[in-house]
């Protein structure tokens, strides 16, 4: 409704227009002319705002003006009303309104212009003239136009200051004509900021008591010898009585006569200037004076603590002065408000100071000034990171480091902590990615177990933060965590760990072998994804899980057997050995897909190795669980325990006997195994119809 109301206010080519209205006599008071219809409720209201402000005219009083807003049509409807005795009827008057758009209301320097457009018909024969638009160039040109008198100047500063000390309250102006005051009525208005220029309610001739939506118009001149009818009047309808501007004031305060100076201009002056910058749709005529102070305290360059001291002070409800807080305290700041405050000094002052609840911290983006700053200025954010971890922060700064930890990268850490090392720990628990950084784990120092347990304090980390965090501690040697890590972490920090063993050719510490092997069912996971693993990690891997073998035999071996191959000509003949015993480990365990073929690969090396005591405590440690126990005096004898343990290995997998000879190529092994199994259960009769062949 309102879209369609406005499309009135728009030239055909663009420019903004100002419809206008007559209102006069014709069998009764109505609308005689008109350059757009209205609608009723609107028709019926400026019919009866166009009429006699009273029941008779008074001397002085035969023309007036008038002035409120049209909220639902967004437009300001400024009228000048003429008695017309001319007319057979006593008490008929000729009324021109102007509707003004809110938005040309905010273009017109000076108001006083205005009036040259108002026209008293002559005759009922002008009608025409009034059903056409004006446009708003042709108002605009002609503002150089209009001078202040020096008698309305004279009058404005007691004009301010009533209508601005009283709050809210409705103004009588007792005057001699409705002259008197309007050219200062016009100062007050044009000063006025564009929202409180359109509620402002007004009228420079009241012959009775006048309202607009049930209140008091703003400002009323009343003839001196109705001062008392018209008050009472007032005073019957509100709960407080108007004031009335009945004497000159002898002390005015300082700010009333700054604010009449600057009004009592054409054009633009500071004070107006930055009520136009400050102000918002929030504010009202009551905050007029704590505009003026903070303007004057600005003057004097305040600290920025007195500045928000102030600020709070005179508006203390987060919700109030809105606009004012955020041009001073917020970001950009316009330049003739700029007081040389850096934006981390700002930030600070709100984090710290004890007036928090004065301010909205989402209406002057603290949050997002925080993501800022660490953008544009990472300097000035690792400085102010640094003060916000030692300072008592109100729920704005807690606002603000929110922000600013969401953006901080290691690099502004690092700066942080070059002077503040302590901070560290603390830096990791707000934010875990920055352990993903293998410079800040250097620089913790002997710290590293603080910084684990800060970051380790998050719940449900993402697995990518988990693998670059576990990268981090092992690129700068702590893997004395490492357990700790993989405990806390689980198989997401085991596949890290094994995944960096891959790319640093194998390397893995002894604290990472000990950590992994409580961790055997992921470790083997890995292997099984990993199937282009280098086999030196293979190789690394398999000092971990080979102790387990009987609990990871039913892993498919094709990658032990292909590393072994690989070792035989590549590695150290430790290495060797060990995989080797691995392999046969396997094969006892009956592991697939060819646990025959890991046989004849491995036993005859291992029995070999054995032999010449060249098997290594690490790789027998492997078997020791898989061979059986011998009788005290023969345990040490490694060779008849592995020659017994593949007997009966045989056995307990159905392995056909015919399979010895091809997996036993040593004819004199195989002679041993022979007499090694008549002392396994079920031995003889598992090699019955076997034929040791030399």
């Amino acid at each position: 409704m309102v879209d369609a109301l406005n499309k009135g206010l728009q030239h055909e080519r663009g420019e903004e227009v100002f419809d206008q209205l007559l209102h006069g006599y014709s069998d009764g008071h109505r609308l005689l002319s008109s350059s757009r219809k209205l609608p009723d409720d609107l028709s019926r209201l400026m019919l009866r705002m166009s009429d006699l402000s009273g029941s008779n005219v008074t001397d002085g009083f035969d023309e007036y003006i008038t002035g409120y807003p049209l909220t639902s049509l967004n437009a300001y409807a400024l009228a000048k009303t003429w008695y017309a005795p001319e007319m057979s009827r006593p008490g008929c008057v000729w009324t021109h309104t102007i509707l003004i758009p809110s938005s040309a209301l905010r273009h017109i320097l000076s108001l006083d212009v205005l009036q040259s457009l108002f026209r008293r018909p002559n005759d009922m024969n002008e009608r025409e003239t009034y059903s056409k638009t004006l446009l708003l160039t042709s108002i605009l040109t002609a503002e150089i136009e209009s001078q202040r008198t020096p008698e309305a100047i004279s009058s404005l500063p007691d004009l301010f200051f009533h209508f601005y000390q009283n709050g809210n309250r409705p103004l009588l102006l007792p005057a001699k004509t409705s002259r008197q005051f309007e050219s200062a009525i016009f100062a007050l208005w044009s000063q006025q900021w564009p929202e409180l220029r359109m509620h402002f309610t007004f009228c420079t001739g009241s012959l009775s008591a006048r309202s607009y939506g049930k209140q008091p118009l703003d400002v009323q001149c009343v003839p001196v010898s109705r001062t008392r009818e018209v008050s009472l009047a007032i005073g019957a309808e509100i709960t407080a009585p108007p004031d009335i501007l009945d004497s000159v004031g002898a002390d005015l305060p300082s700010w009333a006569l700054a604010a009449a100076n600057d009004a009592g201009v054409h054009g633009t002056g500071e004070i107006r200037d930055f009520l136009w910058s400050v102000a918002g749709t929030s504010t009202d005529r009551r905050d007029f004076v704590s505009f003026i102070a903070i303007f004057d305290s600005l003057q004097e360059s305040p600290t920025l603590a007195d500045l928000i001291a102030l600020l709070a002070n005179r508006f203390p409800e987060a919700s109030s002065g809105v606009d004012l807080k955020c041009r001073l305290l917020g970001q950009p700041q316009p330049d003739h408000l700029f007081l040389d405050f850096a934006e981390q000094d700002i930030l600070l002052e709100l984090a710290t100071t004890n007036h928090f609840a004065s301010f909205d911290g989402a209406q002057l983006s603290v949050k997002e000034r925080g993501v800022q700053l660490c953008t544009s200025a990472p300097d000035s954010a690792s400085w102010l990171l640094g003060q916000l971890f030692r300072a008592s922060l109100n729920p704005l700064g807690e606002e603000l480091l929110d922000g600013v930890m969401s953006a901080v990268v290691p690099e502004m850490a690092l700066r942080v902590t070059n002077e503040h090392p302590e901070l560290l720990p603390t830096l990791f628990r707000a934010k875990p990615d920055l352990a993903a950084s293998a410079s800040l784990w250097r620089k913790g120092g002997e710290r590293k177990r603080e910084l684990f347990e800060s970051v380790a304090s998050h719940e449900d980390l993402e697995p990518l933060l988990i693998s670059s965090v576990v990268s981090a501690m092992l690129d700068t040697g702590a893997d004395g965590l490492i357990r700790k890590a993989l405990d806390r972490w689980g198989k997401d920090a085991v596949f890290q760990v094994l995944t960096w063993t891959d790319a640093h050719e194998g390397a893995m510490s002894e604290a990472c072998r000990q950590a992994l092997t409580f961790h055997v069912p992921s470790v083997m996971d890995w292997v099984v994804t990993h199937p282009n693993t280098t086999y030196e990690c293979i190789v690394a891997i398999a000092r971990v899980v080979a102790p387990y073998s009987y609990d990871i035999a039913r892993y498919d071996s094709t990658v032990w057997l292909r590393t072994f191959k690989s070792l035989k000509s590549k590695s150290k003949e430790t290495d060797k050995t060990y995989v080797c015993t691995f392999l046969l480990a396997l094969a006892f365990g009956n592991s697939p897909p060819t646990p025959l073929e890991l046989l004849s690969e491995s036993f005859e090396r291992v029995h070999e190795a054995a032999s010449r005591n060249l098997l290594a405590d690490d790789a027998w440690l492997i078997m020791e669980p898989l061979v059986p126990e011998l009788s005290w005096y023969s345990n040490w004898d490694k060779c008849e325990r592995l020659r017994r343990a593949l007997v009966s290995a045989f056995i307990r997998h159905q392995w056909p006997a015919s399979e010895l000879r091809n997996t036993i190529r040593n004819r004199e092994v195989r002679r041993q195994i022979v007499r090694s199994a008549r002392k396994v259960d079920g031995g003889d009769e598992y090699l019955r119809d076997f034929h040791l062949t030399e």
